[in-house]
């Protein structure tokens, strides 16, 4: 015991140094696995939004009472709305309004009973609106409130349009339509009925451009019409002198328009396609390149063109919107991993404590990752989950056991 303790110091010593050995025979490494992944080129522009409408307009100021709900396809001499002359009480203007929604909701109920028969999800979408409620009271969140029991009064209707109990539905109706009567005679009998000029979406959104921004004035837009245009100050009083009150979205393609640089319209010419993504909405929308401007002072306008259907598309003028101008998509690996052997790119991995080498094609590179095609067929490729070496000694080299 004591030869034992008498030896401990050169024993402690030996570990020491064979710990700094191995230490330093062994590289000091970080790996990091393979996986699918997406990177993108994109920019992020002020947007102008341009779209086919035409507008209804009516005689008189008053109150405009919709026949139909907000973004319903509607075809050409429907009547869509009234306008009622003489003033009146703002509540009965809001009753009214809401009594059309549940009437909508009503009809739209029972006239496509089969996809409501469905209870639990109706109830499922009552509880959580209540809970939505008790949310908002906690929080004493006055609109949240009012916002969810508006909902939850719709979806109630909902589930009494739809009870097989023999008319309870019908007899809901028609109470509610007795109530919008007794609104409209409060509005007076002085109205103007309005149709539709034109088959397409039905909208009151109207905020003055309508016949500024079109389809036909943009063709030839430049980057000092575009700045005229965003610019411009349509104030609400403006909107009413025009005597516009609603209007028809009459065409299925909208294009959004921006002003670029000559670096961020690099690679990018009329026809390709590009991806417009609202600020508000994580969804990509499909569009076609279709007009490119003459530069003035380094900027050209740029329009994207669409058929594919969007709320924001429909509903906004100027937002904020990234233009993605490629998508790569492929093997994504840490841009640390790259490495030049013999003016080869690749990466080194490690497969059962062996460093190999294995040589890659970049398609797109930026910031902290890289996109490398992948390629299976290919004897010694990289593969889906390598692990590969991100940082390390320099003393690395292909053979080496780690």
């Amino acid at each position: 015991m004591k030869k034992l303790i008498r030896l401990m110091p050169t024993i402690l010593i030996l570990l020491f140094v064979i710990i700094n050995i191995v230490r330093y025979l062994t590289p000091d490494m970080k790996t990091e696995m393979v996986q699918h992944g997406e990177m993108e080129l994109s920019y992020s522009f002020d947007a102008l939004v341009i779209r086919g409408e035409t507008t209804i307009s009516a005689d008189y100021k008053g109150v405009l009472e919709s026949m139909v709900t907000e973004g319903e396809m509607v075809p050409k001499g429907k009547h869509v709305a009234s306008i009622y002359e003489n003033a009146v009480d703002e509540g009965v203007k809001k009753k009214l309004i809401s009594i059309n929604e549940r009437i909508a909701e009503v009809t739209a109920a029972r006239a496509n009973q089969a996809s409501y028969t469905d209870s639990y999800r109706t109830e499922s979408d009552i509880n959580r609106k209540l809970s939505d409620m008790r949310t908002a009271a906690e929080e004493k969140n006055v609109k949240k409130i009012t916002v969810a029991k508006t909902e939850l009064g719709l979806l109630s209707d909902r589930r009494t349009a739809t009870e097989n109990d023999g008319g309870t539905g019908e007899r809901l109706l028609a109470a509610l339509q007795a109530e919008k009567a007794s609104y409209e005679k409060n509005l007076g009998k002085s109205h103007q009925n309005l149709y539709s000029p034109a088959s397409g979406d039905y909208s009151t959104k109207i905020d003055g451009y309508e016949k500024v921004i079109t389809p036909e004035s943009t063709k030839e837009l430049t980057p000092d019409d575009f700045k005229t245009l965003t610019e411009m100050k349509v104030t609400k009083e403006d909107v009413e002198k025009s005597g516009i009150v609603c209007k028809i979205i009459d065409s299925l393609n909208w294009s959004v328009a921006v002003t670029a640089t000559e670096k961020e319209l690099a690679d990018i010419k009329s026809g390709d396609t590009v991806y417009l993504r609202n600020h508000s909405s994580n969804t990509d929308v499909p569009a076609t390149i279709s007009y490119i401007s003459a530069p003035k002072n380094g900027r050209y306008v740029v329009c994207a063109t669409s058929d594919v259907s969007c709320d924001w598309a429909e509903t906004e003028r100027f937002l904020d919107i990234d233009f993605v101008k490629k998508k790569y998509s492929g093997l994504k690996i840490p841009s640390s991993a790259l490495r030049v052997v013999d003016g080869e790119t690749g990466v080194y991995t490690v497969s059962d404590g062996i460093v190999k080498f294995k040589k890659v094609n970049i398609s797109y590179k930026s910031g902290k990752y890289a996109i490398a095609e992948e390629d299976n067929s290919s004897s010694g490729g990289l593969l889906l989950y390598d692990e590969v070496i991100v940082s390390g000694s320099k003393k690395i080299k292909p053979g080496m056991r780690v």
